[in-house]
């Protein structure tokens, strides 16, 4: 049996886990754990909404699903040796539910919360849980229906460079600066943008930037407290904040070559 290098929870949310989940391509996120080349290992990873859908008759999760932070990452998991530049080959060797967790979910979202692409035809949020029983897929919420399940593995890759991510950057900017939205546009600045580093906080991932510089977002009733702290209240109560302030995030991890999965 390979070695279980990354555990998750199902029932706990991605901020409540034993071994940090994320959210986001980034050279500056910590490794969680490290494997040799050729080394077989297992990784349990949660669902790519981290765990707001339930095994329940209600499509209301649905309809009310948080998609500003989802497809939570288990890793980064550092490759002894590999390089900037490597070529990565992961064979997978086997794919499959958590133990007392056979059961995923289909379902079309509320045309206010994302849609999708016959929301005309379908505005309505819906919901059909299925139960997995080895390859087979059955549901209570579509009764006479029993398919083999292909299994896939959801979102791996690995982390940009800092100079790949700064050239996403600036490509991103100016596409918002050209044919962005207005609500878009004032969160483009280039003082801004820069390199960014995933900020843990007991609720979810948040920004900070690596260097020295100015955090500019709209003013709550927590006015001008330090940043970290404010980014956290505005975390928990799921507001917005004006921040005008400096900030240096000392002892920055050093960059690595890693590799983080999801399931979906």
């Amino acid at each position: 049996m390979p070695k279980t290098i990354i555990s998750v929870d199902p029932k706990k949310a991605p901020w409540e886990q034993e071994t940090p989940l994320h959210n986001r391509w980034h050279p500056d996120i910590p490794p969680v754990a490290s494997v040799k080349e050729g080394e077989a290992f297992r990784v349990e990873c949660v669902d790519w909404t981290g765990g707001q859908i339930k095994n329940d008759d209600s499509s209301d999760d649905v309809k009310n699903v948080d998609l500003s932070q989802v497809h939570y990452l288990s890793g980064p998991i550092e490759i002894e040796g590999a390089k900037a530049g490597d070529l990565l080959k992961v064979e997978f060797l086997n794919l499959g539910p958590l133990d007392g967790d056979e059961w995923g979910f289909t379902g079309t979202f509320a045309k206010e919360n994302g849609g999708g692409f016959l929301t005309d035809h379908f505005p309505k949020a819906t919901k059909a849980c299925w139960d997995i029983e080895g390859i087979w897929c059955t549901s209570r919420h579509i009764p006479g229906v029993k398919f083999a399940g292909l299994i896939h593995p959801g979102l791996i890759g690995t982390a940009p460079s800092h100079e790949l991510l700064e050239m996403w950057n600036e490509r991103e900017s100016a596409l918002v600066a050209e044919e962005g939205t207005e609500a878009e546009k004032p969160y483009v600045d280039a003082s801004i943008l820069g390199h960014w580093l995933a900020y843990r906080s007991p609720k979810e991932p948040c920004w900070a930037s690596l260097d020295t510089f100015l955090i500019s977002i709209r003013r709550t009733k927590h006015g001008m407290q330090s940043p970290a702290r404010l980014l956290e209240q505005c975390l928990a109560e799921k507001t917005e904040a004006t921040v005008t302030s400096k900030i240096s995030l000392e002892d920055a991890p050093s960059t690595f070559q890693s590799l983080s999965m999801a399931r979906c």
